[in-house]
């Protein structure tokens, strides 16, 4: 800082203006960010815009990064299921290494008044910047805090551009930024905006093996870690601590165009519809959801209690042309919705006069959507035949195990051993009738240890899993036809972790 603080300084002179204002601080990056330089070229002018803020001794300026190396060898059985089909094997063996994102953070704090700004890069299906700015403010006994971030993904050579959240086909962000406001005072707190309003009451610790199956995993359900299948979303929140240790959380989400709780996507065409020449026009609909959560901390143990319930509706239904004959001509809406109702239980337990904790996470969630009068997907040939179409995804599961830290800070070992019933029905109907259920009960088991080598932390795991699937198929005056594929995986892992 000491060396920033000399360069600030020949910089004033030199341009004969002095900038004590914290906001005007921040405007210059903006402004010096958004010039059309090259990229060495903004970190050195970022880097001099931070050292304008004043007072100096206030702000405190810093540059991390982190690296991950690892060893792997994975072997892996499957069967396609298919009549005389053979388990096929493989084992692969490999080391791979990933740089992390690089930071320039520069932090400000003052009494109980604070102030983070970061620009970052990192590399996520393409080169992304990202400048974000979190502060925390106390007046009388009321704290408030939010943040604001912009980003932006540049294309690379390595693959095809991709768009991500606020991302759109012109590598810049193309929506506005989403934030939330929380204010607190300690015993109450209100949340306005995109944010994690509910926790997911998940209380299972794992290791660098990754043995632990997921919520989802297959079949259509979310590829989530076991426990509530809630997110961030748009909505409000109100948190209330009823004494040390046992807080109460209840949330609403009310969005336009939006995932359930941030996770359950639309299943009855409420995001796509097809014309009657079979062009795709987009719907638009509302999401809602309520739902609360439960935190306790009592006698050594920790418990967690999450239920959510959402919906979304159509706000403007489209009209479609369908054909049953030749001279047989009528009109159908897109009126489908997709409901989703979730709830999780966690717990963990430190046993007395041992350096032991016992961990449990039970995890549910179901879901449904029935689309009425939806095209086939591939409807470029003028008007379809009507179709209803039946969707109904859901998953129950549960992990449980220890973790035991070892003496003399030497690190911690854990057991995870983990189970999850999946089902995915589909019902459609044209003509005939057509039902498609498919069930996977999945197994998953893995040990691990975790310590420190001076700043570098290491991780040794091992894990297995199985996830094979059945899937039945009976249509109208037919026999069903039943397959059961095979899918098992055997991890052992060493991983280095380093940040600086």
């Amino acid at each position: 800082m000491h060396f920033f603080r000399i360069w600030s300084q020949k910089c004033r002179e030199f341009l004969c203006f002095s900038v004590s204002d914290l906001k005007l601080n921040f405007s210059i990056l903006f402004i010096i960010h958004n010039l059309e330089m090259k990229k060495f070229s903004h970190l050195m002018l970022i880097a001099i815009a931070a050292a304008f803020a004043t007072p100096a001794s206030a702000w405190d300026f810093k540059v991390t990064g982190s690296a991950v190396a690892d060893f792997r060898l994975e072997t892996t059985k499957k069967n396609t299921g298919a009549e005389d089909a053979k388990d096929t094997s493989t084992s692969v063996q490999k080391v791979t290494s990933e740089g992390g994102k690089l930071s320039l953070i520069s932090a400000y704090k003052e009494g109980e008044n604070s102030a983070t700004f970061t620009y970052s890069l990192d590399y996520d299906k393409g080169l992304r910047e990202k400048l974000k700015l979190e502060a925390s403010t106390k007046k009388g006994e009321w704290t408030a805090s939010a943040s604001t971030a912009f980003d932006r993904l540049k294309k690379t050579d390595e693959e095809p551009f991709k768009t991500s959240k606020n991302l759109g086909d012109h590598n810049t962000q193309s929506d506005e930024s989403t934030t939330a406001i929380t204010l607190t005072n300690g015993t109450l707190t209100i949340k306005l905006g995109d944010t994690g309003h509910l926790s997911n009451a998940r209380k299972s610790y794992g290791s660098v093996a990754s043995g632990e199956v997921n919520l989802g995993d297959a079949l259509g359900a979310p590829d989530e870690d076991l426990g509530a299948n809630v997110g961030d979303f748009q909505g409000v929140s109100v948190g209330y601590k009823i004494q040390d240790g046992i807080n109460v959380t209840v949330a609403y989400q009310a969005g336009a165009d939006a995932s359930i709780f941030g996770r359950q996507d639309p299943l009855a065409g409420e995001d796509k519809f097809y014309g009657p020449t079979g062009s795709r026009e987009q719907s638009k609909y509302n999401t809602t959801g309520f739902g609360f959560n439960v935190d306790a901390a009592l006698a050594g143990a920790k418990i967690a209690f999450t239920y959510g319930s959402g919906s979304t509706k159509n706000i403007n239904e489209l009209e479609a042309t369908h054909s049953d004959g030749p001279t047989d001509n009528s009109t159908f809406k897109n009126t489908g919705t997709t409901k989703m109702d979730t709830y999780a239980l966690g717990a963990e337990y430190e046993v007395p006069g041992l350096p032991l904790t016992a961990f449990l996470t039970y995890a549910h969630f179901e879901s449904s959507g029935k689309t009425t009068g939806q095209a086939a997907d591939n409807a470029q040939q003028g008007p379809q035949a009507k179709k209803t179409v039946e969707t109904k995804p859901s998953s129950t599961g549960y992990a449980i195990g220890v973790k035991y830290a070892l003496p003399d800070d030497m690190g911690s070992v854990v057991f995870n051993l983990s189970n999850n019933s999946l089902k995915h029905e589909q019902i459609e109907v044209t003509t005939a009738t057509t039902t498609t259920t498919k069930t996977s009960t999945q197994e998953g088991m893995e040990i691990g240890y975790d310590t420190k080598v001076g700043v570098v932390d290491l991780g040794v795991g091992y894990g297995t899993k199985k996830k094979p699937v059945t899937t039945e198929t009976k249509e109208t005056d037919e026999d069903t036809t039943k397959v059961t594929t095979k899918d098992e995986a055997t991890y052992f892992k060493v991983k280095l972790s380093y940040s600086f």
